[in-house]
């Protein structure tokens, strides 16, 4: 039978396109071309078939873009109105799908505006779609009817759609993926106990901040808690010039491309850190993804095993995870912003036998407290120190600058140390771009052979994909206008809203604000340390910081209440800070006005009001910090020493804590007491072993003539009872008066072995060489007699 290959493909063109009205063709009659064709003739009749299969999909696709082309003309792809886009829906539909004109282009359609709405956020927590090419039959319609009612609201029918299985990307609406508890593993059981443990203590952290209920969205709240000090990400001209620059056609926008090693690397890196190293005044530069990755590459590449790291004991949690993976374990806590305990250990690093280099950590301006490091004297400290030096090789102190909270705002934007003018006295600094900046990353300021010394051995450079191309156009943007000064409104804006915030918040929580020159304070007798700074030249000049944290004992509930007065403020607790320093961090900014500085201040001290008793001030329940004790700034649940505490073999004993925070070796002579002390200790266990020793030998002799125990020797002098004569005198019950003596002996013996187990895990050979000393000489002293009928009868025994 021959086959007409015209009228099968008509055949074929009415079986795909079933929408329209007048088709009635079904598969059989497809099926019936094949029945009656022979097999060579059924090989053009599957190619043809094939062909008309891939006309009608390629149809399709073209009915689907023109759809969501007309999608976007009608919607403008702008924020609206839910109930206007339900109204452009239906506009939509009447003009382009009827009994009349059914378009298989519809479905697209119906999951493009839902994933609009999703775009916008018109209306969340509805029901995300997936659908396939089996839509476009007369049963995708009706899904489809089932999703425009789930649109308008109708979410229960959707759910009962068999095709709804899954979110689509956009989607906002939240998953279930808890697993049941018969089903953890033990990893999921163990994680879980720990979180509940924290979140029982009040410890749980959470994105998005603390969970307070508010009056209004975030984004209406008027803005005390983020970094965006210079208010740049709401400035106008950045933001025009950012979207001009990246719209040029040139500029690569999108794309990393891997680490900086690899193929990430381009020259607009170079460009720009060229040009970063002339704005912060520094021989070379380096880019970094983060504060955070560039405080972990100098700390854990800079220090060799016999330096020496002096850190400020406020210093930021990524100096602290540096350190741990740094080869030195010579490292010294000095006290906050104290300049002759940092110049005591700096001499005293200098003298240390093998030390090569010493590097002293210090941040511009403390996060947490939001004063100023007195970077002047620190400098004209350490350069008394070396003052004896000959030449520069011996000037081996090296000092790093953590620029991160004064970047933007201080020394045209350069930071503390560049307004200081010591530059050339700065071995390292660093600008990060993610506070007063608007931008993400950071820059290490330093010598070529520091750069290039981090790119061979800085691990989160080497192993990190580098920062993205549009980040790089936006931070050199930023400093292009930072060096022309088109930022000097916003910086005397934000010191003006810093010094007066802090006058007014000062004013009620007791503490009068301070020139640190001066060091005058008023009537309440309290002060600000160092919550401002003298710039160079001019003489009274303050430069006030935008951090003012209220330490008070209510912090979430002080927060809380801001927040639903319409302030944005957030609360910090321990572990983020110590315990007892919980407190409301308040950062001002350029953009903020007095009015609203005025009403902030005023709701706090309403609130102190409330919470304080008769008889009890506003100042008594909030303070201001002055020189917190803040060492435990990093995720810790447990606060971290002031002093030294290794837990690898080490020699060296100065700076270094025994057991106890309180016992802390910070002098020669508190060294030579310690082991001393720790030597007469071991004696003194010894004694005790010997003294419980003659107890109980004087205990059991009085107990034997207590219970008339027959007592003989025999030839070789061994002591022999009779047991006929008394059988239970080998077992007696000592006396509770006596017990209780023994009891005091062991228990006293018990704690001094602990604690002596203790020094020993300290790892400090001269500790432990302490303890060996002392118990030598205590067991020479204590124990030079021997039983010697116990040997003998041990002896006799072995024989028989």
């Amino acid at each position: 039978m021959n086959v007409d290959l015209e009228e099968f493909r008509g055949v074929c063109e009415n079986f795909y396109d079933k929408n329209k009205i007048s088709n009635s063709t079904e598969a059989k009659d497809v099926d019936a071309f094949f029945i009656h064709a022979s097999p060579a003739q059924r090989v053009d009749l599957t190619r043809e078939q094939n062909k008309v299969r891939a006309e009608f999909h390629q149809r399709v696709e073209n009915e689907r873009r023109r759809v969501f082309e007309g999608l976007c003309v009608d919607t403008q792809v702008r924020r609206l109105p839910y109930s206007t886009i339900i109204d452009t829906l239906k506009q939509f539909i009447e003009r382009h799908y009827n009994d009349n004109n059914r378009n298989p282009g519809i479905e697209m359609f119906l999951v493009a505006l839902y994933t609009l709405l999703r775009l916008q956020r018109c209306y969340p927590r509805r029901l995300a779609w997936i659908l396939d090419n089996s839509a476009f039959t007369e049963n995708g319609v009706k899904r489809s009817t089932r999703i425009l009612k789930s649109l308008q609201g109708d979410a229960e029918a959707g759910k009962k759609d068999k095709m709804a299985v899954g979110d689509v990307y956009e989607s906002s609406s939240p998953r279930d993926y808890a697993l049941k508890k018969n089903k953890m593993n033990e990893l999921e059981r163990r994680i879980e106990r720990v979180l509940a443990s924290r979140k029982e203590r009040g410890l749980l952290r959470r994105l998005g901040g603390d969970a307070i209920a508010t009056a209004t969205p975030t984004t209406e709240l008027i803005d005390f808690s983020t970094n965006d000090y210079l208010s740049l990400s709401r400035n106008k001209q950045l933001i025009k010039r950012v979207k001009g620059t990246l719209s040029e056609p040139t500029v690569q926008v999108l794309g990393s491309k891997g680490s900086r090693l690899l193929d990430g690397d381009s020259a607009l890196h170079r460009q720009i850190e060229g040009r970063l190293s002339n704005f912060y005044r520094a021989p070379d530069a380096l880019l970094f993804n983060s504060g955070y990755d560039a405080n972990v590459s100098l700390f854990s590449t800079l220090p060799d095993a016999h330096d020496v790291v002096i850190y400020d004991e406020l210093i930021h949690a990524s100096v602290h995870d540096g350190m741990r993976s740094s080869r030195t374990r010579h490292l010294w806590p000095c006290r906050h912003s104290d300049v002759k305990h940092l110049a005591e250990l700096v001499g005293r690093a200098r003298q240390m036998p093998g030390a090569t280099s010493t590097f002293v950590a210090l941040e511009s301006v403390y996060s947490m407290d939001g004063d100023v490091c007195p970077l002047q004297e620190v400098v004209e400290a350490v350069e008394a120190v070396q003052a004896d030096a000959d030449d520069a090789a011996e000037r081996n102190v090296h000092m790093i600058v953590d620029e991160a909270h004064a970047t933007g705002y201080m020394g045209g934007g350069r930071g503390l140390v560049s307004q200081l003018e010591l530059d050339k006295h700065i071995s390292v600094k660093l600008n990060t771009f993610g506070k007063a900046l608007c931008a993400a990353g950071a820059v290490v300021c330093c010598t070529p052979s520091i750069r290039h010394y981090l790119i061979n051995y800085a691990r989160p450079l080497i192993f990190s994909t580098c920062m993205s191309m549009s980040n790089l156009h936006t931070i050199d943007v930023v400093h292009r206008l930072l060096a022309q000064g088109a930022f000097t409104k916003e910086m005397h804006s934000l010191e003006g809203n810093s010094r007066y915030l802090k006058g007014r918040l000062g004013g009620i929580c007791g503490v009068t604000r301070v020139s640190v020159e001066s060091g005058e304070s008023g009537e309440s007798g309290a002060t600000i340390a160092r919550n401002s700074h003298n710039s160079p030249g001019t003489p009274g000049t303050l430069v006030d910081t935008p951090i003012s944290p209220i330490l008070t004992p209510h912090s979430r509930e002080l927060a809380g209440t801001l927040q639903k007065r319409g302030f944005l403020v957030r609360p910090v607790t321990f572990p983020t800070v110590p315990r007892g320093s919980d407190r409301v961090r308040v950062c001002v900014h350029a953009h903020n006005t007095k009015e609203e500085i005025d009403g902030l201040v005023r709701e706090v001290e309403r609130f102190m009001g409330s919470r304080s008793g008769s008889g009890s001030s506003v100042s008594s329940r909030c303070k201001l910090p002055t020189q917190m004790d803040h060492h435990n700034h990093g995720d810790m649940d447990m606060d971290m020493g002031t002093c030294k505490m290794d837990m690898l073999w080490n020699w060296s004993i100065t700076d270094r804590c025994v057991v106890f925070e309180s016992w802390h070796i910070t002098t020669f002579t508190s060294a030579i007491f310690s082991l001393l002390t720790i030597t007469l200790l071991a004696v003194l266990f010894e004694w005790l072993r010997w003294r419980m020793r003659v107890a109980d030998a004087a205990i059991a002799a009085s107990l034997a003539i207590a219970y008339n125990v027959d007592v003989n020797f025999n030839e070789g002098g061994d002591v022999e009872e009779n047991v006929t004569v008394n059988r239970r005198a080998g077992k007696l019950l000592v006396p509770k008066h006596q017990q209780i003596q023994r009891s005091l002996l062991y228990a006293v013996s018990a704690a001094l072995s602990f604690f002596l187990m203790l020094v020993f895990m300290t790892y400090n050979a001269p500790l432990i060489a302490a303890v060996i000393l002392g118990a030598g000489v205590g067991h020479y002293v204590f124990h030079r007699e021997i039983d010697v009928a116990s040997l003998n009868q041990s002896s006799v025994g072995c024989h028989l």
